[in-house]
């Protein structure tokens, strides 16, 4: 009989008590998609490792407070990650990077790529904070409107207007880049 791995939540009361062991296994398991997220929310990849790590320090020094009733450990953890961001970028003094025009000539396909990349993640950062949240919540992450309100802090439907609001932006904002030739998608 295969033995399943014990959900966060269970995990977590295990922590709560103490067990460093039961933390490892939610850092091994929310750790890489952790620095995701934040990479995409701060554009910044080392800040990004830096916010990780205090996020999970965090969690550990408040395991005690974790409630499941209130939300699950992933927006929990979401929710500490996005306030050790803000502190780091409040530190940093880091501004947001304006939206500049791509190259008019035609790049090779993995350059095209990467400059596709680049245009979007400076897309991404002329979204309002929130905004950005709420689209990467939903979109990267995968959550839920209700659990991007409890990482956002807002209601359900404050989400899904700021999730509507931020794709509006970058289809304006990207519908140029798009419509370009070399960034169209190559048919065989």
């Amino acid at each position: 009989m295969e033995q399943r791995e014990p959900g966060d939540e269970t995990l977590m009361v295990e922590v709560a008590l103490g067990n460093r062991a039961a933390f490892g296994s939610l850092f091994t398991r929310h750790d890489a998609r952790l620095v995701a997220f934040l990479t995409r929310f701060t554009g910044d990849s080392s800040l990004a490792q830096d916010a990780a790590q205090t996020a999970f320090l965090h969690a550990w020094q408040a395991r005690a407070s974790f409630d499941p009733r209130r939300g699950s450990f992933q927006t929990w953890l979401w929710t500490l990650a996005k306030n050790a961001a803000r502190t780091e970028l409040s530190r940093r003094h880091r501004t947001d990077l304006p939206l500049e025009s791509a190259s008019e000539k035609a790049v090779p396909d993995g350059a095209s790529q990467r400059l596709l990349k680049q245009t979007i993640e400076r897309a991404l950062a002329t979204l309002s904070e929130k905004e950005r949240l709420a689209l990467i919540l939903t979109i990267y992450e995968g959550f839920t409107f209700r659990e991007t309100a409890q990482v956002i802090g807002g209601t359900e439907i404050a989400a899904r207007v700021l999730c509507h609001r931020a794709r509006q932006r970058l289809k304006v904002q990207l519908t140029h880049v798009l419509e370009r030739e070399d960034y169209a998608p190559k048919t065989c």
